[in-house]
């Protein structure tokens, strides 16, 4: 089969746009453009910061784009929308004193909130259409890089989509078991994710090796690369299914979770660890041809994976005729079969030839040269996810301090941030398979680029679907935890803080990519460490338990850990070595 690669010289961005462009007038324009979308995105920051602080943010409870720009106007349309919402939760359980004065106060705070986001999507939109019109775009803005990363990020992302749906789907049906379950499912969730966070490691060191031999056209190690990648992801996965069946009762205990959820979150992990050796397989496999371009494959296979899981999620958790009903154990034993499902699709298309990387036995013979090498890339890299996911485990540590409310809650408001980070780290990879290429290349200024415009992207397509998104939070969460008042009301709370904020959290996972592509592993995973126990973990504390906000300094510690990331992230990409490095031997 032929190699593509995302590094030719034909594909390169023209020269002006490499060094940036001095100083041209479309170049100020475009500019002065984008410097205002951003002032008016930090302005939306700090309103929504005001609004949410306020707990303004349910005062109005219809989402109408075009006649929701007025306000009410006379004392009628006021009463109207007032008893409109006193028929929600929040004015239920936290606002039932309220009266239409007070609530005057709380809904305009709402209504300017929504009034700029309306604003921002005219400035962003209309200069965009008079730019391309006039052709006042600077060339190569839109050119060959951008496709490139568009046409890797995209199947990638709608690939991490659908594997996030996995949980999204158990959680919609273990959602109907009642209060229990969810917390049970939200409790295991972190303990899975440790030990998929530190496996991950050997299968980004895989993607590194492969994306850089491929762009330094050394076609001769793709095949070998990737078998003994997969050989060391297996042996990882079974040595971590056996230890974490045997510690999941005790780290349970250990990070609180009540003895009412205890049973079931055991009972889920116990099944899911049964599934790793094929989901880990899967997912190296995965990263492996993401790394090379072949991106669609994977699309198909994990759209086919998540129709199957929908369909064998009811029959299991609730039973049918002969089938009995499992419960919470039930929507892990699902995911187990459709996962071993998609390994056996992912070999069979490895071994058929008809892949950029071909699978041959004799490639399998342990290479310790390549072992030593890989460790070096994938240990920092597993270190990094490990501590991300150690965070969360902790977070949802301290949200359980809070109760079997706190916990569901954290466990309902993190399903749909994660769902939106799935396209965060489609784009992390495109960005790491991209400069990968053209660090293996030589391509350093290309490399630069790629990454500085991947964090653009990120920025600005997180950001607007972050703000059209939260209209739709209230229904979104009611559908996670049906009859669950309580649960929702906090859901909503947390996922209102992080939803404008979505933008900023997709800049250093853009630019973590692009230091983990140029193989630059230990820089990413020092940057990730600070995000995570420099500012996420002192602020959700301090916050939590030394102010009134409890709750919501968890929820408030995700944009601040990411606003500091960014910064972070910015100043090492504008100042640090991290493209001069090169791992996969050279032609």
């Amino acid at each position: 089969m032929r190699r593509d690669t995302l590094a030719s010289p034909s594909l390169r961005l023209p020269r002006n746009v490499v060094r940036g462009g001095a100083g041209s007038a479309p170049h100020r324009a475009v500019a002065w453009w984008l410097f205002a979308c951003c002032a008016l995105v930090f302005a939306m920051i700090v309103v929504g910061g005001a609004t949410r602080l306020t707990h303004s943010g349910l005062s109005i409870t219809e989402w109408q784009p075009i006649v929701g720009a007025l306000p009410p106007l006379n004392d009628a349309q006021w009463e109207a929308a007032f008893a409109k919402y006193r028929a929600t939760p929040e004015f239920r359980l936290v606002n039932h004193a309220m009266d239409v004065d007070g609530f005057k106060r709380i809904f305009w705070w709402e209504y300017v909130h929504r009034l700029l986001g309306r604003l921002i999507g005219m400035a962003f939109l209309v200069p965009l259409v008079l730019f391309a019109v006039r052709r006042r775009i600077p060339p190569g803005y839109g050119g060959p890089l951008l496709g490139i990363l568009l046409r890797v990020a995209v199947p990638i992302t709608l690939t991490n989509l659908f594997q996030s749906s996995f949980d999204i789907v158990n959680a919609l049906w273990v959602g109907r078991l009642g209060t229990e379950a969810i917390a049970a499912v939200a409790a295991s969730g972190p303990l899975f994710n440790v030990l998929i966070s530190l496996g991950s490691g050997l299968s980004t060191a895989g993607a590194v090796l492969i994306a850089q031999s491929a762009g330094a056209r050394r076609h001769d190690l793709l095949d070998h690369v990737a078998a003994q990648t997969l050989l060391m992801v297996a042996l990882m996965a079974a040595a971590f299914a056996v230890a974490g069946a045997s510690m999941a009762s005790p780290l349970l205990q250990v990070i609180g979770v009540s003895p009412a959820i205890h049973d079931l979150s055991t009972q889920y992990l116990h099944v899911r660890y049964l599934g790793m050796v094929p989901m880990f397989c899967f997912m190296s496999m995965q990263a492996m041809l993401q790394a090379v371009g072949e991106v669609r494959f994977a699309v198909f296979v994990q759209m086919g994976s998540i129709l199957c899981n929908a369909l064998l999620d009811p029959l299991l958790i609730f039973g049918l005729g002969p089938i009995p009903a499992l419960g919470v154990s039930g929507a892990a034993l699902a995911t187990v079969i459709v996962q071993t499902g998609a390994l056996a699709i992912a070999l069979r298309h490895l071994l058929s030839g008809h892949s950029a990387l071909h699978l041959r036995i004799p490639d399998f013979r342990p290479d310790w040269a390549h072992v030593r090498r890989a460790a070096a890339l994938g240990v920092p890299a597993s270190i990094e996810q490990g501590i991300r996911t150690f965070s969360s485990l902790l977070l949802m540590s301290l949200a359980a301090g809070f109760g079997t409310l706190g916990l569901a809650s954290y466990g309902v408001g993190t399903r749909l941030l994660f769902f939106w980070f799935m396209p965060m780290t489609g784009l992390s990879i495109a960005t790491a398979a991209v400069v990968g290429q053209n660090i293996g290349a030589g391509l350093e200024q290309r490399a630069r680029a790629a990454a500085r415009l991947s964090a653009w992207l990120g920025f600005l397509g997180l950001t607007a679907i972050g703000l059209l998104l939260i209209p739709f939070v209230p229904s979104i969460m009611h559908a996670l935890a049906p009859g669950q008042d309580e649960v929702v009301a906090e859901a909503i709370r947390f996922a209102y803080i992080y939803c404008p904020f979505l933008g900023v959290l997709a800049v250093p996972q853009a630019l973590l990519g692009a230091f983990r592509g140029a193989g630059s592993t230990r820089q990413s995973m020092t940057i990730s460490i600070a995000m995570q126990w420099l500012f996420q973990m002192p602020s959700a504390w301090f916050i939590a338990l030394a102010t009134p906000l409890g709750l919501l300094g968890i929820w408030w510690s995700y944009p601040i850990a990411n606003c500091a990331g960014a910064i972070l992230c910015m100043l090492w990409f504008r100042y640090g070595k991290w493209r001069n490095l090169q791992v996969a031997p050279k032609a």
